[in-house]
């Protein structure tokens, strides 16, 4: 038997069908299935929607081959093909496409779909509809596609009668100006709104869609779902489009959508519909339609080698192949469009609840307006269809909202359900949360970033808001990870401190970690999302995990460094360079003050890289300074210190020429050199020059020291001047000697 979960925690459906919508300002719903009304949305809202029209001819483009799928007796690992019935064009592709999936729902579970003479009352496997010249019919075909006067048991006028000419004609509708036209019934053609000659998409007064042979259908300009979308009444009535017309269709049948949309695939946009969805809707049992550049086809099988397609292609009886996001006959493969319908026959309905101390406190479940029933209680004969799991409510545990639940005879449809405390879905129950708003944050595990679980904010409509709230007690640091997914720059999740605004995030964002110091005292913290007046994206949520409450006792640590760590200055005048760390765990320092001799200090300061100081005045000698930092629980650290020597007296030296030797006959010399610092930073460089403007680089002080004099025959005078490790500059000291040149 096959097995149709959904699980339930807080007020979280994770079934698909109720995933988040694209556009949701004016939502409404039948059964599970949400409709798009483009009437209520704003100017932003309808940006975000692209209009396709597709109208594709009775005939494939020539010069391009179209791959046949193996037969169906094939067998294969890698593949599946759904039975669903083919057919040629009829009328348009994307009516003829419709038709052939609901023929394979005529043919499984849903015999209603289509009622008349043909093939004793069931749509026929091959040739579904009756192609495109009126008035000579297939033989054999039925009237799912598009009805017809003397066709398929009918007399009256019906779509082909009243909407179409010849292909891409645009001619007003035949019916126009000499009868009413048929009211809609029991052809895809008609609530798709196909070949109808209604609609003005220019919005400048005059009627241009469809042409015959055309349908329009619309899709968000994302990778999101555009669930069942209404076109606005502006445009013209009746409001529909392909997706709409599908769901429609259904309901002019007597069954009841759960869900239609029409998504881009991922090939295209991220977040777009992939080609693991569609297997999973072909293993599920439901073809879907298959939307192209100007062409619909209906997807009925795969392979998962080359991520292969089987498609009917409504040109042909066969089943043909392409691959996922590639194109067919040229035309780009730009999106699909689904559909899920209401079970009909009866079932059963099996509902599981946890924890086991919620159910030991009386946690119970019921279905529609039935007895209360036990953890693990099936009901049997169910009605099929749709029907609400709602949950008791038990003393202290939240509880599980109600949710809907598909009743088919070919499943067994089992709800797992979940009461919880909110303070697990944020790892804090060691204080009182309170979830307040238009929706309770609830419990969810499958996004979180402990891989548990984690907070979310509750399922709310456009201009509502969801709001989860704690007391703590400061001095502390409050720390947790949070993320959102939702309409970026509309839609926020908000951080409050006592009311005041801290943070917000919007749009995709990833699990982050934040940290704020709260000072002493009581102090509220909130977490609000809220939607703006229009318009949903991604999961439309916010959530908050693994809350912390930091009280802090270790002292910060620091360092200080005088002038990049020099060992000397001659000036008072310094730059300190301090670093400081409160550890990760740290409520985090914010002050730090400085003291000469560490008995009286500077008054606290913020926090700085770098800071002038300037050194106490005295005699030369080493020079301490000490720095101690303060972090925001008050805690002050250990004295950091350094010290360097400051010395602001020069040095002195002497210079003799080769040992006082009056005269020379060569340019070479030997300099006799002594030098002194006393006390201070001692000589580390010296420099030479033979005229008192040039000098040469400082070098390293050695004695005796090569030189070459100017070269000019007469007197040559050799000047040096001594640098110390403080800056120094000593006074220039001199030599003269004699050149005596041949």
């Amino acid at each position: 038997m096959l097995y149709e979960k959904m699980n339930i925690r807080g007020s979280l459906i994770t079934l698909a069908i109720a995933a988040m919508l694209v556009l949701n300002q004016a939502v409404a719903f039948g059964a599970l299935a949400p409709t798009t009304r483009a009437d209520s949305l704003s100017p932003k809202d309808l940006a975000k929607i692209h209009r396709s029209i597709i109208n594709s001819p009775p005939t494939p483009p020539p010069g391009f081959s179209r791959p046949l799928a193996p037969p169906k007796g094939a067998k294969s690992l890698t593949s599946k093909t759904l039975p669903v019935p083919t057919s040629t064009w009829t009328y348009g592709c994307t009516a003829t496409s419709a038709g052939m999936l609901f023929a394979y729902y005529d043919r499984n579970g849903y015999p209603n779909m289509y009622t008349g003479p043909c093939n004793g009352g069931v749509c026929p496997l091959t040739d579904v509809g009756q192609g495109d010249v009126p008035g000579s019919p297939i033989s054999g075909s039925c009237s799912i596609i598009a009805t017809e006067s003397g066709f398929d048991g009918r007399f009256a006028a019906g779509h082909v009668d009243d909407y179409y000419i010849t292909y891409d004609s645009a001619d007003p509708d035949p019916w126009v100006g000499l009868r009413s036209e048929h009211a809609w019934e029991g052809c895809t053609a008609d609530f798709l709104g196909t070949n109808q000659w209604k609609w003005d998409y220019e919005f400048d007064g005059t009627v241009d869609s469809n042409t015959d042979g055309a349908t329009t259908v619309f899709s968000s300009n994302s990778g999101g779902k555009l669930y069942d979308f209404a076109p606005p009444a502006y445009y013209g009535t009746p409001q529909t489009e392909a997706c709409h017309g599908l769901r429609l269709f259904a309901e002019s049948r007597g069954y009841s959508v759960l869900e239609n949309y029409t998504q881009n695939i991922d090939t295209l946009y991220s977040g777009g519909f992939t080609f693991a969805q569609y297997v999973a809707e072909i293993d599920a049992g439901f073809p879907l339609l298959l939307q192209l550049e100007g062409h619909t086809m209906v997807g009925v099988g795969y392979d998962l080698t080359g991520s292969t397609l089987y498609v009917n292609d409504t040109w042909d009886n066969a089943v043909h192949t392409m691959t996922w996001g590639g194109s067919y006959s040229g035309m780009a493969h730009l999106g699909v469009t689904v559909i899920h319908l209401a079970g009909t026959t009866p079932g059963s309905v099996h509902v599981t609840l946890e924890p086991a101390e919620a159910v030991a406190a009386g946690a119970q479940w019921k279905l529609d307006s039935g007895a209360w029933q036990d953890n693990g209680a099936t009901l049997a004969s169910v009605p099929g269809g749709m029907h609400t799991v709602s949950f008791k409510s038990v003393t202290g545990w939240n509880t599980p909202a109600s949710s809907m639940v598909n009743v088919d005879g070919s499943k067994i449809a089992e709800v797992a359900a979940s009461y919880y405390h909110i303070c697990d879905g944020v790892d804090a129950c060691d204080r009182t949360w309170t979830s307040t708003g238009d929706a309770n944050w609830l419990v969810q595990n499958t996004f979180s970033h402990d891989g548990t679980d984690a907070a979310q904010s509750g399922v709310i409509g456009d201009s509502q808001s969801s709001i989860l709230s704690t007391d703590v007690t400061g001095p502390a640091t409050v720390r947790f990870w949070w993320s959102v997914d939702s309409e970026a720059d509309y839609d926020f999740l908000t951080f409050y401190i006592d009311g005041v605004k801290t943070d917000s995030i919007s749009g995709l964002v990833d699990w982050t970690q934040k940290s704020y110091w709260v000072g002493a005292g009581l102090h509220t913290l909130t977490w609000t999302y809220a939607k703006d007046e229009g318009s949903s994206d991604g999961a439309d949520a916010g959530r908050v995990d693994q809350f912390q409450v930091l009280t802090d006792t270790t002292p910060p640590t620091g360092t200080v460094t005088i002038n990049a760590n020099r060992s000397a200055t001659n000036s008072r005048n310094v730059s300190l360079g301090l670093t400081w760390d409160d550890g990760a765990d740290g409520s985090g320092a914010v002050r730090m003050r400085f003291s000469d001799d560490g008995a009286h200090w500077t008054a606290w300061e913020a926090l700085a890289a770098t800071r002038p100081y300037t050194l106490p005045v005295g005699a030369d000698g080493h020079r301490t300074v000490r720095v101690q930092f303060l972090d925001k629980a008050n805690n002050r650290s250990a004295t950091f210190s350094d010290f360097i020597r400051l010395d602001t007296t020069p040095p002195t030296g002497s210079i003799i020429i080769n040992a006082g030797a009056s005269t020379t006959t060569g340019t070479a010399v030997s300099l006799g050199l002594t030098w002194n610092d006393g006390a201070g930073a001692q000589v580390s460089r010296m420099r030479f020059s033979n005229d008192g403007a040039h000098w040469t680089a400082w070098v390293v002080p050695q004695t005796p020291y090569a030189h070459t004099l100017a070269g000019t025959a007469g007197y040559n005078t050799v000047r040096v001047q001594y640098l110390d490790g403080a800056g120094n500059y000593s006074l220039v000291y001199n030599d003269y000697i004699k050149l005596l040149l041949p």
